[in-house]
């Protein structure tokens, strides 16, 4: 059988759309399995207390504290896709000198900034630190939650106080 011109663009218009139709299809498809790989929002929204703070050594497995046996700190993670991190060291005393004014300083983190969590992945756009070195940045950390208790772990990074490669890990527990 063959088309006239008119039944030829017909079906060469036929044609495309249900290629496209397959091609968005298809991209729903992927979209769909990648986002379901997406932990729960309501997983990780919300505020939560500081329950551990170490640095594992990448060559030995040795754990070592990050501001002392017990800092303090809170994560909060808005909806809104603002998150806010204040962490300071355990037994820090009232600053009374210049001394003790950066000895102060150094002995916390605090950082804010916009967030997305894609796979497990949370990344914060640093907009306010207490170190400006890293504002403007991009923050990568693997989160999971496990037992009631969020996780956010770096990639292994060189740690210069211990000259060594290590595998950042905070552990959280939700604030009732």
């Amino acid at each position: 059988m063959k088309l006239s011109s008119n039944g030829a663009h017909v079906a060469n218009y036929l044609g495309l759309r249900i290629m496209s139709s397959i091609v968005i299809l298809l991209a729903l498809m992927f979209s769909r399995t990648v986002l379901a790989d997406d932990i729960s929002e309501d997983a990780y929204v919300g505020a939560w207390q500081l329950v551990s703070f170490v640095n594992t050594v990448v060559d030995t497995s040795e754990m070592v504290p990050v501001l002392g046996e017990h800092p303090r700190g809170y994560l909060a993670l808005m909806r809104t896709g603002r998150g806010y991190l204040v962490i300071t060291a355990d037994n820090r005393k009232v600053p009374t000198t210049e001394e003790d004014r950066a000895e102060a300083f150094s002995t916390m983190i605090a950082y804010s900034g916009i967030y997305t969590v894609r796979a497990n992945v949370l990344k914060i756009k640093i907009d306010v630190t207490g170190n400006e070195a890293i504002n403007g940045t991009e923050q990568t950390r693997f989160l999971s939650v496990k037992g009631g208790e969020l996780y956010l772990t770096t990639a292994p990074f060189h740690e210069p106080s211990l000259d060594k490669e290590v595998v950042g890990t905070m552990i959280f527990k939700r604030e009732n």
